[in-house]
């Protein structure tokens, strides 16, 4: 059933908008893009710089549907820390929508797929005029993109493969 609300829903236009308006939400990261795009913007927000008790992994991405409520109750109920999570969602929220780091990602993996070859990221990014800000070249940040663009990739050869078993 929770797999029959997210795919009518498609949370992304909803938490962006939520988001933007600088409300706290609570997600619940589900196998499919669409239940994932929540978590993703939080993530970049990295809430977790302005003070620690307010984290994305703690505050606002839950584990599992207890956790969901409980987070939920939490924000719901205690104002003081909804107003922190609030301020710090306002204070980085302009790393959702001027992040250029996305599109330069996109090209950089979409050369790999491709199998391009005699283009490096430094080259990529001078063509692109994309050039990080100071919180996009954190290493961790960079080991997580490549990790799910990894985890993409997999994912649509594993649909491939499964499409051929088929035929």
């Amino acid at each position: 059933m929770w797999e029959t609300i997210t795919h009518k829903i498609q949370g992304s236009k909803t938490a962006a908008d939520v988001l933007q308006a600088g409300v706290p939400i609570v997600t619940f990261p589900q196998p499919y893009l669409r239940g994932r795009m929540a978590a993703n913007f939080l993530t970049t927000m990295e809430l977790h710089t302005i003070d620690p008790l307010v984290a994305a992994s703690s505050c606002c991405v839950a584990s599992s549907v207890a956790d969901y409520v409980s987070k939920a109750l939490r924000l719901g109920n205690d104002a003081t820390y909804r107003d922190k999570v609030a301020s710090a969602i306002k204070e980085r929220s302009y790393r959702i929508w001027n992040d250029f780091q996305t599109s330069f990602e996109w090209a950089r993996f979409l050369v790999r797929a491709l199998g391009v070859s005699g283009v490096n990221d430094d080259e990529l990014a001078i063509e692109m005029g994309y050039e990080p800000e100071a919180w996009q070249e954190d290493e961790a940040t960079a080991k997580e993109i490549v990790k799910e663009q990894k985890r993409w990739r997999l994912s649509q050869l594993s649909r491939l493969v499964s499409r051929l078993e088929y035929v």
